[in-house]
């Protein structure tokens, strides 16, 4: 004699166990995009206006080289069809030359199968520091425009909590996984129904 399982209370608890662990991982998805924005977050910035043409940052100390530092230049305003490259010399107390980086900032507009206006206005660059102390930034710009059709440049330098990309990356992942779950659990739900 063969005897017949009843499927509905094992397609019950599958259905439980499935909505249970979309629930887990859409709030630890939510619990990492936490941590991310905490870990993006940092400590006050240290930052100042600079003009058109560049000059001096600084100084600004350095208390933890094992942190991350932020370093951004935004431009407060770009004019159309201005272009504007800036270097950034980072300097130690002493003045002396450690590495630059750089970037260049434009506004442009035109036409291709509509109106398009696109604008790059800032540079975020993120380092790491070989021991604590004093340092400079020295800013310096090339442009098509003359000084008085832009305003100059914020700067600041922040100090990170620490690197947000795993939490950024996790929470992501698990809140797309708790979607699917939940997908699924409920698409079986409704092909019952019918």
């Amino acid at each position: 004699m063969v005897t017949k399982i009843n499927p509905k209370p094992v397609n019950e608890a599958l259905e439980k166990t499935i909505l249970h662990t979309a629930l887990i991982l859409m709030v630890y998805g939510l619990l990492c995009w936490g941590m991310n924005f905490y870990f993006a977050g940092g400590y006050e910035p240290e930052q100042a206006g600079m003009p058109l043409e560049g000059g001096m940052f600084g100084p600004f100390t350095v208390d933890d080289p094992a942190s991350t530092y932020e370093i951004s230049v935004q431009q407060r305003s770009i004019a159309l069809q201005v272009w504007n490259a800036v270097d950034i010399d980072v300097l130690d107390a002493e003045k002396n030359y450690l590495f630059s980086f750089g970037e260049e900032f434009w506004h442009e507009s035109g036409y291709d199968d509509g109106n398009w206006d696109e604008t790059k206005n800032q540079m975020d660059m993120k380092v790491h520091f070989e021991k604590a102390g004093v340092y400079f930034l020295a800013v310096s710009a090339e442009s098509n425009a003359a000084s008085e059709y832009g305003n100059g440049y914020n700067i600041s330098v922040k100090r990170s909590r620490g690197s947000s990309l795993a939490f950024k990356w996790l929470g992501i992942i698990s809140l797309a996984l708790g979607v699917v779950c939940l997908t699924y659990r409920y698409r079986e739900m409704l092909s019952e129904s019918d």
